[in-house]
């Protein structure tokens, strides 16, 4: 039974930990605009609509901005399950689906940072309407 509870407290103490920890990175993001996250790619020459999109995409995902290098899974907690349902939209308008992606955009799999999200996201906003 103490086994029990020694497990629990340390569950529950992750939680709190991981609420906190998400908590604080969303306050930390609260100053960043579209603007700003447009600037984090000013070397790259992607779309500004792409960097819209990635930029809504995560807001309303994760509930904040966020920064070109922050981890999708370390930093923002998100899953494979999190990224497939941020990228359904994008790839419908395309006429493909997680399954059946071209090799040029599967070989940039798994995406590990939001710069990577951008990158898939902009060479999909790049295939021909016909693919």
């Amino acid at each position: 039974m103490a086994t029990l509870a020694v497990v629990a407290a340390g569950y529950v103490g992750a939680m709190m930990w991981s609420a906190t920890y998400h908590r604080n990175i969303r306050l930390a993001r609260s100053h960043i605009t579209l603007d700003t996250f447009v600037s984090e790619f000013s070397e790259q020459a992607y779309p500004r609509q792409v960097l819209e999109a990635a930029f809504a995409d995560f807001v309303s995902r994760y509930g904040s901005p966020v920064h070109a290098s922050d981890t999708l899974f370390e930093t923002l907690a998100l899953d494979q399950g999190d990224l497939e349902d941020m990228l359904e939209p994008h790839l419908e308008k395309k006429g493909l689906a997680s399954e059946n992606l071209p090799s040029h955009l599967s070989q940039l799999l798994p995406l590990e940072t939001v710069a990577d999200y951008v990158g898939f996201l902009a060479k999909l906003w790049n295939l021909n309407d016909a693919t």
